[in-house]
This record gives C-alpha cells, sequence and structure tokens, in this order.
C-alpha cells in the first residue's frame, strides 16, 4: 500500500526497509520479502541494509551478505544504502557492478569517492551541514567527484565542528533505531 501511494504522490524511487516486527527466520525469508515488495511497485529500489532491522541472527553485519546477488539481480533494484564501512566494502564487492553503492556518511567520502567511485550520497541529515545559500555538502561531493581533492578538503575541515556536535548527538540515539531528527 505504500509503494502504491509512492508511486501515486510521484515519487521515483524508495528506500527499503523493513518495519520492528518483521522478523524472518532466514535469509532466504528476507530475500522473498524483499522480491514481494520490489515486484509491487515500478519505482526504482534503493536497498537498505541496516542494523536497525534486527537481522543480526542471519548474519552479524545485521543483513544477510548471501543474498545480495539475488537481489541486485531483482530489475527494479539500483542502489543499495550502507552505512557501516566494512558492509560497505561486501556490497560493493558483491553487487558494485550491477547497482550503485552509496555510504549517507560524508566523513567516509575522502576514501569512497575516489577510491570506489561513489556516485550519490544518500539518505542522510544533510541540513546539519548546509541550507539552500551554502549547499556545503553539494559543493564538497561535487568537488571529490571531480577529483578535486584539496578544495574538496577545506570544505571537510570546514564542517568539522558542525560534524563532531552532530556526531555525538546523532550516534547516542541511531543505533537504538531512533533518529533523532523526528
Amino acid at each position: 500500500e505504500m509503494l502504491a501511494h509512492a508511486e501515486k504522490a510521484g515519487c521515483q524511487t524508495v528506500l527499503l526497509g523493513f518495519p520492528a516486527n518483521f522478523y524472518p527466520q532466514s535469509a532466504e525469508a528476507v530475500l522473498a520479502k524483499t522480491r514481494e515488495l520490489c515486484a509491487a511497485t515500478s519505482l526504482a529500489v534503493v536497498i537498505y541494509p541496516s542494523p536497525h532491522f534486527n537481522l543480526e541472527r542471519l548474519h552479524p553485519s545485521g543483513y544477510p551478505l548471501e543474498i545480495l546477488g539475488s537481489i541486485a539481480e531483482i530489475d527494479n533494484v539500483v542502489a543499495i544504502k550502507a552505512g557501516e564501512l566494512a558492509l560497505f566494502a561486501e556490497c560493493a564487492s558483491r553487487m558494485g557492478d550491477q547497482v550503485l553503492v552509496n555510504c549517507p556518511v560524508e566523513r567516509y567520502l575522502p576514501n569512497l569517492v575516489p577510491n570506489y567511485k561513489q556516485q550519490w550520497m544518500g539518505a542522510g541529515c544533510y541540513e546539519v551541514f548546509q541550507s539552500p545559500e551554502q549547499p556545503y555538502l553539494v559543493e564538497y561531493f561535487k568537488l571529490l567527484r571531480e577529483g578535486k581533492f584539496k578544495p574538496a578538503m577545506e570544505i571537510y575541515w570546514k564542517l568539522a565542528p558542525a560534524r563532531q556536535i552532530f556526531e555525538q548527538q546523532f550516534n547516542a540515539t541511531v543505533m537504538s533505531g531512533t533518529y533523532n531528527w523526528t
């Protein structure tokens, strides 16, 4: 129903996660539910393998890695959002030649953009770091994509005080599944 609503509302892409009461007993059950949801929409789908979905019993990363290849073969899966570096590396290795692999954490971009060719960043609390009048992260990401490391890092270091305050507050609550921006 939510996917149909998103289509009606004019969305083009959806970030696919699972509700807290989703309790699959196997990786195959996660794959089956993912396929079912993807088949229910014509929207482009971004997979979100997050530790917030209580899947650690299937793999220590919080997501069953053995299904990533099968998920990448689903026609409307176009990308994956992985916020933890080892999970990002697993996703890039297992499916990076089929879908766009993204890490939303802006502090990791000086490594991920040049070395993994990350092409997009999201979703995240980026309003903490920029405004429409001062789009710092947009410029930072653009400079990294253009190979202009030094000016990109000037922006990175300019944002360090905001990053420190944000991460102190955000990191204290995010792993409990409660995002502080709501």
